[in-house]
């Protein structure tokens, strides 16, 4: 039988259950909870919008859609040692947004603040606002990064194969040529 998400239970919303097990720390649900639902009260006072409006707008503007990993070459330099190359990947949809709330919640920690509960708060209203100087900007930090790197996973397995075929060709040059000199 299949895992069911559960939902919070004051806004019956998977987002926030989810968000709150990012919050999680040595199991305490409740807490992760409260920090929640009282960033969402400040967000609350501060713009007279839906606090969970706020929350979905802000995991939307925050998500990556690539990823960059690092891949080593078969092929080794000539040094001798194996040359490594940053590739970029597409993300599925799940995944998107896991990196977005990891991100909202790193980005909430890294920031000056009494306690986490108005950390947060800023965050998804600096976010909302586009504004903030963490979580957008690890977003654009990353988009720079994406664009110096355009090598994607598809490019790369092509540049591999023409590489061989080049290889292969030249090999085969080197075999004839090589054969009527003896010849």
């Amino acid at each position: 039988m299949p895992y069911k998400v559960k939902y919070d239970p004051v806004f019956f919303k998977k987002s926030i259950n989810k968000l709150s097990n990012y919050i999680l720390k040595k199991g305490k649900k409740s807490i992760s909870y409260k920090i929640i639902y009282r960033s969402l009260l400040e967000i609350k006072k501060n713009i007279k919008l839906n606090p969970i409006y706020v929350v979905e707008k802000t995991l939307n503007k925050i998500t990556p859609t690539k990823i960059l990993k690092t891949q080593r070459l078969k092929k080794k330099s000539k040094k001798g040692k194996a040359s490594i190359r940053q590739i970029s990947y597409k993300l599925p949809k799940l995944k998107k947004y896991i990196y977005a709330r990891r991100l909202l919640i790193l980005a909430s920690k890294k920031r000056f603040g009494y306690n986490m509960i108005s950390k947060l708060s800023f965050e998804l209203l600096d976010a909302f606002k586009n504004k903030g100087n963490n979580a957008i900007s690890i977003k654009d930090e990353t988009n720079n990064v994406l664009e110096k790197n355009k090598v994607s996973k598809d490019k790369y397995r092509k540049i591999e194969k023409n590489k061989v075929s080049k290889d292969k060709y030249r090999k085969i040059e080197k075999n004839k040529s090589f054969k009527r000199y003896i010849t």
